[in-house]
């Protein structure tokens, strides 16, 4: 965990999609209902994103840009680590082909390289034996790769 959060340390949401924003998106809503969602959500530090906040936000994961997603990225993997949410992360780490793998396109080397320790030690465990094949081709595929 000490690794996840010293190599995320500094990365703030700049003016990327954010949680709520993205859920505004997802919802289909107003312009003016996306914004004020824009202004509400956390930008300067991810360890704000308690699993409580993250719960039943995982659709935002499909509509964050790459800043989004670097900024999100370690507070969802700090849940999942702590088994604190129960939702498709790992579905999403695995989607790295096109426009779905522009997503991690600002992810610092050290970055991928903990995504890819952490999902490593995840793929490892009794309960996602069930994606283990899944995991591993996008280990070997994306976040293994410099």
């Amino acid at each position: 965990m000490a690794r996840l959060h010293d190599a995320f340390s500094r990365v703030t949401l700049e003016d990327g999609v954010g949680l709520l924003e993205a859920l505004e998106i997802d919802s289909h809503s107003a312009v003016n209902k996306i914004s004020r969602a824009r202004e509400a959500d956390e930008s300067n530090d991810w360890k704000n994103l308690t699993p409580d906040r993250l719960k039943g936000a995982f659709a935002s994961l499909a509509y964050f840009d790459a800043k989004g997603m670097r900024f999100h990225l370690p507070a969802f993997l700090a849940a999942e680590l702590a088994e604190a949410i129960d939702e498709e992360l790992l579905w999403y780490l695995c989607q790295v082909d096109g426009w779905a793998g522009e997503r991690f396109s600002l992810l610092s080397k050290d970055q991928k390289h903990v995504v890819c320790d952490i999902m490593s030690f995840l793929a490892a465990q009794p309960r996602y034996a069930g994606q283990s094949i899944m995991l591993g081709e996008a280990i070997t595929k994306f976040w293994s790769q410099d």
